[in-house]
């Protein structure tokens, strides 16, 4: 019995008979809490919400309502279908309860659904092998673009690290002059030759075709940055 009920000139209050700690809680109650909407004629503040107890006689009924949580020391809140009181401050003894009235638990998870940020994209799966001449020709762009020392090829769109190289490219390798080129001196309708040990160049803006691995592997300098 840590409380006591005082009426007097028709109002009730709750009072403390010793001192009660924070935290202290009675329940469960059979009840609700209905938040109220004000209408655009009221001039004075009110609560916003009104207690709805099932028993006529329960003691919350004489809790007079806070209408701020500074002015409260005592909170009611809807948890598990059920109603709850607990102290939100230190009460002295002799000390009156001023209530506030809680939709729901404080701290409690939310009622309604809480969207999750979209996950950045990761970096590339590891299990993602380059070929050794576009592992080289990466770790050279990056240290290049860093130095800001890079030679673009604007047709092919391949960067080099030196400008003897991109030369070399345009003159030599370059899939698209090639092209263009050949389209202009083509006299008649010949096959292309083709080669038994025939590559590819695996950067695909060049896809340059070299007659062996060794010839593939002088076109790959260019590339890469080293001496032809």
């Amino acid at each position: 019995d840590e409380l006591e009920i005082l009426r007097k000139d028709g109002q009730s209050c709750v009072r403390a008979r010793h001192s009660l700690a924070e935290g202290l809680s009675w329940g469960p109650f059979r009840g609700n809490v209905h938040s109220k909407v004000s209408s655009p004629g009221q001039l004075e503040p009110g609560p916003a919400r009104t207690l709805l107890l099932e028993d006529e006689h329960c003691w919350l009924r004489s809790l007079p309502q806070a209408l701020t949580e500074a002015e409260a020391n005592t909170e009611i809140y809807r948890k598990d279908e059920a109603l709850w009181c607990r102290l939100t401050k230190p009460v002295p003894a002799g000390g009156r309860l001023s209530v506030l009235l809680m939709a729901a638990e404080p701290g409690g998870p939310p009622s309604h659904a809480v969207k999750k940020p979209a996950e950045p994209e990761g970096p590339a799966p590891a299990d993602i092998q380059l070929l050794p001449q576009q592992a080289g020709m990466a770790s050279i762009l990056a240290t290049a673009v860093i130095n800001k020392d890079v030679f673009p090829c604007k047709d092919c769109g391949i960067w080099y690290r030196s400008e003897r190289n991109l030369q070399a490219h345009l003159l030599y390798y370059c899939a698209s002059r090639q092209s263009t080129g050949a389209a202009a001196t083509a006299t008649d309708d010949k096959p292309k030759e083709t080669y038994p040990n025939e590559r590819i160049c695996p950067f695909p803006q060049c896809r340059k075709s070299c007659p062996s691995a060794s010839s593939l592997e002088i076109h790959m300098r260019s590339h890469s940055g080293e001496p032809l």
